[in-house]
């Protein structure tokens, strides 16, 4: 099981991260604050589903996202328990 990181790398105050991809339905796709969170939660994913045998595992996905245009979204500064 791995992660897919789309960002680059790509830290900006201007922007966001999110977390998407192929998890189940015990996880949603997630906005966050810095991408140190989104890496967090990510592996949080891919720990539980090799904790759990998941089959097909989960591929968490990281992408930047612009702050101006998920005003609709909550952005995480911390990952859910």
């Amino acid at each position: 099981m791995s992660i897919i990181d789309r960002t680059e790398g790509n830290e900006s105050p201007n922007h966001c991260y999110i977390v998407t991809g192929s998890i189940g339905p015990e996880f949603e796709p997630l906005l966050f604050a810095t991408h140190t969170l989104a890496k967090k939660y990510a592996q949080h994913i891919v720990k539980y589903g090799k904790a759990n045998d998941v089959f097909p595992p989960f591929v968490p996905v990281i992408e930047t996202r612009h702050k101006a245009d998920m005003n609709r979204f909550t952005i995480h500064n911390k990952i859910p328990e």
